[in-house]
């Protein structure tokens, strides 16, 4: 009976640093992920705000480019006008 109880307590001893083994395994994977969550919602964080900066910079752009566009047509339409008015007079010249 007593080799019973030896070995009973062995295996519990075993058992209970197997248990502790695996419990600190654990606290250390956790603490792996938590600080990859951290550098994750940092790099995430740094994304956002480049993603929102590249953003504000299109819309710039796209302003820009409107109103180059809008002075574009207004001197186009300008054109056109010069281009009838000259036309016009060239004919009437021809006509006399």
């Amino acid at each position: 009976m007593e080799d019973y109880k030896d070995t009973y307590n062995a295996n519990t001893v075993t058992t209970n640093k197997a248990i502790q083994n695996v419990g600190a395994l654990f606290q250390t994977e956790k603490a792996k992920f938590v600080e990859l969550h951290k550098v994750l919602q940092s790099e995430h964080e740094a994304f956002q705000s480049s993603i929102a900066a590249n953003i504000t910079k299109l819309q710039e752009d796209l302003a820009k480019e409107n109103k180059l566009m809008d002075a574009l047509a207004v001197k186009e339409e300008k054109c056109k006008v010069l281009e009838t008015k000259l036309h016009y007079t060239e004919k009437q010249e021809v006509d006399r």
